[in-house]
């Protein structure tokens, strides 16, 4: 490991030992020691490297240049109509924090509990086999920040559950590590939107996990919209665990943060699964955005599609790596993987790796991947016929997107997509005259 990240790994380490006598629950033995193990396991590990195959293209050394501080609970001066809401009662998280002002927890649907995350540490502490994951052990070490929702079994929700994590205003920069777990029951449905708002535009670090477990013949329709500021860092992972017949339907959209990372881990290890995943990262300045994905196909009868789009604009640079494992019993199974990035100036890069890993043969898959520039003959086209060529080139990259955002079934989602977008869109400098 370099000089840069041990330096910032010391000093996230470090911040841990400062705080962890704060933390929920830090006086319970079995916490206390999960919390330490977690340390220790990231100091002997070390952050990822550029040597690392899985962080080969995403260098994390700008994260030595900064000393976080664990944000805590506390009250905000905030109000419900200062929210970005979508829905008429969001679940609100600042910095990390459930926040019980915010959110109506007397207002929720019939058939949904919400509860801060602190109830449930033993049995999160239990709820998933080690992985080999830095940003992993750094959630778990300050474990306590996050909610867990349950739905109940045959419920149907009609609108969507907005989980709002905002980020406020502090005097220097922070971190927050919310968990945020999600449980199912069988045959229950329901929409939710998770989404990531940075109100103070300061320098921070948002390492969250969200876990979904997904019961017998329920339905999941996720959208996860992370929208924080140029001058953050964000650390994401999602996993996705589907019972027997189970669907999970998710858009992913990646427009923010100056360095983000985001991992989505499915497990289909049950027959009859289905999953549809859609995805958009939009990079621009010098930001950089890296997304990996990993489908597991563990039972036979299963399905996955998977799209996602990059659009990388100036100096940004954009990663994309997604891998779909067929195991020896996965048969009759179809995988679909499929990764298409626009680059809108000389100096934009992508980095595409989709990856195929079969091990039965009765399976129907695909994948591929293209890199392109917006088509001149399309926008000579447009031009010849009067368009002027900012608003031909907004068309192309509106019909280059507008197929994820159209494939969102929720109408109230599909809009709020398109307001984030059309502000980004609108953002881009126009392209140089055709000759």
């Amino acid at each position: 490991m370099t000089a840069a990240l041990n330096q910032a790994l010391d000093s996230l380490a470090g911040e841990f030992e400062r705080v962890a006598a704060t933390l929920p629950a830090a006086d319970q033995r079995s916490v206390a020691n999960h919390r330490t193990a977690a340390v220790d396991r990231l100091r002997a590990r070390g952050l990822p490297v550029t040597r690392d195959e899985a962080w080969k293209y995403t260098d994390l050394k700008s994260l030595a240049g900064n000393r976080f501080r664990f944000t805590g609970p506390s009250a905000t001066a905030l109000t419900r109509q200062q929210l970005p809401a979508l829905t008429a009662h969001p679940i609100v998280l600042v910095n990390g924090w459930l926040d019980p002002v915010l959110t109506d927890l007397d207002a929720l649907p019939t058939g949904v509990s919400l509860s801060g995350l602190d109830q449930h540490l033993t049995a999160l502490m239990q709820s998933r086999a080690p992985v080999d994951d830095a940003f992993q052990w750094l959630n778990d070490a300050f474990l306590g920040a996050g909610l867990h929702v349950n739905i109940d079994a045959g419920i149907a929700i009609d609108q969507p559950l907005e989980i709002i994590c905002l980020r406020t205003a502090t005097d220097e920069p922070a971190m927050c590590h919310p968990r945020l777990r999600l449980d199912i029951g069988a045959g229950a449905s329901v929409t939710v939107l998770e989404r990531y708002v940075d109100l103070a535009g300061a320098q921070a670090l948002t390492n969250v996990v969200t876990d979904i477990v997904i019961g017998q013949t329920a339905t999941v329709t996720h959208c996860r919209i992370q929208a924080e500021s140029p001058a953050s860092y964000h650390i994401g992972r999602t996993y996705v665990d589907l019972a027997r017949d189970a669907t999970y339907q998710a858009t992913h959209f990646d427009i923010g943060a100056g360095l983000s990372r985001t991992d989505i881990n499915i497990e289909q290890h049950s027959e009859g699964s289905v999953v549809g995943l859609d995805g958009l990262m939009f990079v621009d300045g010098k930001r950089h955005c890296d997304c990996h994905l990993n489908i597991d196909h563990a039972a036979p009868r299963t399905r996955s599609t998977v799209r996602y789009k990059g659009v990388i604009d100036d100096e940004g640079r954009g990663v994309f790596n997604g891998r779909i494992l067929v195991r020896q019993d996965a048969q009759q199974i179809s995988a679909q993987l499929h990764n298409r990035n626009l680059l809108l100036s000389a100096r934009a890069e992508i980095d595409t790796k989709p990856e195929l890993e079969i091990y039965a043969d009765d399976v129907q898959c695909a994948h591929g991947a293209t890199v392109g520039q917006l088509d001149e003959t399309a926008l000579f086209y447009l031009r010849s016929r009067g368009v002027p060529l900012a608003t031909a080139r907004a068309l192309l990259l509106h019909a280059f997107v507008g197929d994820i955002v159209d494939a969102i079934a929720d109408s109230k989602l599909r809009q709020l997509a398109l307001t984030e977008l059309a502000g980004l869109l609108a953002a881009l400098e126009p392209l140089p005259e055709l000759t």
